[in-house]
């Protein structure tokens, strides 16, 4: 019993160890634009018209990059790197045509993401998000997802604060909203397209990820734990009667 007790001690101390190696002032923010447009399939020259389509990207705020314009500015900011620090997904008609991560098939190269933000910038409120990446090491697979909404009168942006949420419908005739994504092979000074969307978008939201926390992880993890020495110990009591 007595080793048992010491085999817990000591996977529950790696447990712990390993939920807090996360940084607990992380946060993953979610994106998600949605509208009706066309997608077009250069494959197998297909296309769709009145597609529902969705993108959906994904950034932690540990990574987001410093402002890089607007200075001393209220109403306008910059967030750009060239780097990958945000990731995106695209279906159409509810399945998934576009996953970064499968679309480049290896590491990103060269990217080139950005957020940018306007609150009450001349009466206009914007969010525009830009996830770029080319692989040049492989078949210089490239992938582009963009979005923006531009709205001018409902206070829809709160500050420039990159991790906020909100929730865009357009529902003002002023209200200018507009999706795009395109993923292709660049060879040298050679684009073959594989797929592209554009559309109108009807709604744009973010909002934090359901992550769970290091402490929850832990106690689950121990729970786990728990009931597989309660049922070693029932197995035991049965084998010695």
């Amino acid at each position: 019993m007595d080793n048992v007790r010491l085999k817990l001690t000591h996977f529950v101390s790696i447990i712990i160890l390993i939920a807090f190696s996360f940084n607990v002032n992380a946060t993953l923010i979610v994106v998600e634009a949605s509208g009706t447009g066309t997608y077009k399939d250069f494959v197998t020259n297909r296309t769709l018209n009145d597609a529902v389509i969705t993108q959906t990207w994904m950034f932690d705020t540990d990574d987001v990059p410093a402002e890089s314009y607007g200075g001393t500015s209220t109403t306008k900011a910059t967030h750009l790197l060239t780097n990958d620090w945000i990731t995106a997904t695209i279906s159409v008609n509810g399945g998934i045509v576009g996953d970064e991560s499968s679309v480049l098939d290896e590491p990103v190269d060269h990217a080139q993401d950005i957020i940018v933000l306007w609150d009450d910038w001349g009466g206009w409120d914007q969010y525009k998000i830009e996830s770029y990446g080319d692989d040049y090491s492989g078949e210089y697979d490239s992938f582009f997802s963009t979005a923006y909404f531009r709205d001018y009168i409902d206070n829809v942006i709160i500050g420039l604060e990159v991790a906020q949420s909100f929730d865009w419908v357009t529902n003002h005739t002023s209200d200018i909203a507009v999706g795009h994504a395109f993923w292709y092979d660049r060879n040298d000074s050679a684009y073959n397209p594989y797929a592209r969307v554009d559309y109108n978008i009807t709604s744009m939201r973010s909002y934090v990820a359901n992550v769970p926390e290091p402490s929850s992880l832990v106690l689950f993890m121990v729970g786990v734990i728990g009931v597989g020495i309660r049922r070693r110990q029932a197995r035991g009591i049965r084998n010695r009667a």
